[in-house]
């Protein structure tokens, strides 16, 4: 409501970003980093949630970052993987 979606799909888009630009030269290293810094760790998150912030309505704004996180990852992959059959083809390998 309050530009929630908008920070949280900015946070996960920085983290595609640098882990695509601090992977390295191989698309597999890239698109690992990439995945790893966008979704961080829903089960750490939980965790601390469920410790430090009980009752206090977090977990929604959890799911929702985690379900984001999942359908840019996704798009993200698909987006790199037409991108790397169209350099097959043009015979580019990496």
């Amino acid at each position: 409501g309050n530009g929630a979606l908008l920070v949280i799909l900015l946070t996960i888009g920085a983290g595609l970003l640098a882990g695509h630009l601090l992977g390295g030269p191989e698309r597999h290293d890239r698109a690992a980093l990439s995945a790893a810094a966008a979704l961080r760790h829903p089960g750490i998150a939980g965790a601390i949630i469920a410790e430090n912030f009980a009752g206090a309505g977090i977990e929604p704004v959890t799911m929702l970052f985690l379900l984001a996180a999942v359908i840019t990852t996704v798009t993200y992959f698909a987006v790199t993987k037409k991108r790397r059959a169209g350099d097959v083809i043009r015979g580019r390998p990496n």
